[in-house]
């Protein structure tokens, strides 16, 4: 069956215009030091790229696990090694293999939040789109509510980690590890509740974690946005609003105007 014009522009937009929503509203949320905005679609359109390099990584294990099998093993399998694990990694690379190495612009840990969650908009934009498509408006507005704002949190928590594991000389690896596995363990629990379809109520526990989800991606949020070395009512960095100083990864050769 085809579609007109007209139905085709419909769906694109139903599908895409969320995710746009979802990424204003974490921009915004930048206050202290908002990333230029050629970098924020940059971002958004890496978020593409992770989409197509998901679909070359995840296209035999999808092929040899068709549906996931009928037992809760089997389930589990095909949530976290065949959804999860590829979808995060390939965001992840991403993140942490392009947009982190950006000295200019990449100078707070809030900014780690920024990247991963236009880079999660830019995967669930044209996710979408491929759901809407398929299966129709209605889809589109079920995700609305629920796979869109999913794949935000999983930005946060991926960006919150990986922010820290940015301007943090201990432990790095402990959080870049904790940057992959939590947005990893929270898409295959989520996906669980929702495949496990079999017993009664389960799809409870997705909304459970949709709701843990937005309360720890607030606090994220919260934590980098008050311990920003740009934020004038942080003590600890006090220091940079009454005068000029060196700091690594400024674009204005390395000063930090009194602001």
């Amino acid at each position: 069956m085809g579609f007109s014009l007209e139905q085709v522009f419909f769906k694109i937009t139903l599908a895409v215009i969320p995710c746009l929503i979802f990424a204003l509203i974490v921009y915004i949320r930048d206050k202290h030091r908002p990333e230029p905005l050629w970098l924020i679609v940059l971002s958004f359109g890496l978020g593409i790229v992770a989409f197509l390099l998901n679909l070359l990584l995840s296209w035999y294990p999808h092929s040899i696990f068709q549906g996931g099998g009928d037992t809760i093993i089997q389930k589990a399998i095909h949530v976290f090694a065949v959804i999860a694990l590829p979808e995060e990694l390939c965001k992840f690379i991403m993140v942490r293999g392009l947009l982190f190495r950006n000295r200019d612009s990449f100078t707070e840990p809030i900014d780690g939040i920024v990247y991963a969650v236009m880079v999660g908009m830019g995967f669930a934009a044209i996710e979408n789109v491929v759901y809407v498509m398929k299966y129709g408006a209605g889809y589109g507005i079920l995700r609305m509510f629920s796979a869109i704002p999913a794949h935000a949190m999983l930005g946060v928590f991926m960006g919150f980690y990986l922010g820290i594991a940015k301007f943090t000389r201990r432990k790095k690896k402990r959080f870049t590890v904790l940057g992959l596995f939590i947005p990893i363990a929270f898409h295959g629990f989520y996906n669980f509740f929702l495949f496990v379809h079999f017993i009664p109520g389960m799809w409870i526990g997705a909304g459970i974690c949709l709701l843990l989800a937005f309360f720890f991606s607030a606090r994220a949020i919260s934590i980098h946005q008050r311990f920003s070395p740009y934020n004038p009512d942080n003590p600890r960095f006090a220091h940079l609003h009454r005068k000029p100083i060196r700091f690594l990864g400024d674009g204005s050769g390395g000063q930090v105007s009194s602001i």
